[in-house]
Order: C-alpha cells, then structure tokens, then sequence
C-alpha cells in the first residue's frame, strides 16, 4: 500500500464517520458519541468539561452563533459550516446539522467531516 493509498483510506473512514451531541440551552455538551474520540481525539469528559462553542475555530464563531440563534429562535433545523479544534491543536472542517430535540431545549448537533 503507498502513501496516497493510505490518505485514501483515512479520508474514506472520516468521510464515513460523524459527530453525534446533544448540547443543553447553555452551550454545554451534555452527551457525545465516540466520534469525537476517534476523528479529533478529545476524550468524553474533556467535552463535558467546555461549551461546543469554545473549540469553534474563531473566524468562524458568527456563524455559528448565528445558526444556533436561528435555531432556538424558529424551531426549524439548521445546517451550517465551521472548524473544530482537535486535540492536537489542529482544526477540522465540518458540515453541521442541528435540530432542536422534542423537549425544545436541547440541541442535537450531528457534524460529518467536510473533506476537500
């Protein structure tokens, strides 16, 4: 197998692969999936620990806010585009869905990595 045999088969395997959460009305993660140990490397309880919001890649931080705004405020599911942080400092470029859970308080996010 060669070097781009290899990053095809990690580009593959993330492109397959997707963030489930539910976050609360602050911000907070209040359940997140394997996911987010296995593409960015965070474990469960260090995304327990900080808002969703506070690992958005800055220049991106108006539109998600934005997003999540519209959200709360219409009711009607959202889709938008921003950049995670992983663990190693990194960022990643994700595609978000998100919808308001049927107590209308939660948020559940799903992101599927947005490769180019």
């Amino acid at each position: 197998m060669t070097g781009s045999d290899t990053t095809t088969d990690i580009s593959t395997l993330h492109k397959n692969v997707s963030l489930h959460a539910t976050i609360g009305i602050d911000g907070s993660f209040t359940n997140v999936d394997i996911g987010w140990s296995t593409i960015l490397g965070w474990q469960r309880m260090d995304l327990l620990a900080k808002p969703f919001i506070e690992r958005v890649h800055p220049d991106d931080l108006d539109i998600v806010i934005t997003q999540l705004y519209a959200l709360h405020s219409n009711g009607k599911e959202v889709t938008f585009y921003c950049r995670y942080r992983q663990r190693n400092g990194t960022y990643m470029r994700f595609n978000w869905h998100a919808y308001l859970h049927t107590n209308l308080l939660d948020i559940r996010l799903m992101g599927q990595p947005a490769l180019s």
